[in-house]
């Protein structure tokens, strides 16, 4: 993996980790004022599962490509002229 592709990698998974940041504060949509504690609680870890599967999903997709990747040759000292 070229030092591009690591710094893409870097930035996806940073992106991913500020959606889940992201999820744990926003607070739940649409709950009326019947709506018991553990049915907020429930609605809240569906939207936190979504974006970790999301994540994960990425971070795997990532890692495949990382490994199919063709690999950079190193240059030889011959190379430069």
């Amino acid at each position: 993996m070229g030092d591009g592709q690591l710094r893409t990698a870097i930035e996806r998974l940073d992106t991913a980790l500020a959606r889940v940041e992201a999820a744990l504060v926003r607070p739940t949509l649409s709950i009326n004022s019947e709506a018991t504690p553990l049915l907020a609680l429930e609605q809240r870890h569906a939207a936190l599962r979504q974006v970790m599967s999301d994540s994960v999903r990425e971070l795997d997709t990532l890692l495949a490509a990382a490994e199919t990747a063709p690999k950079p040759v190193a240059p030889t000292a011959d190379s430069g002229s």
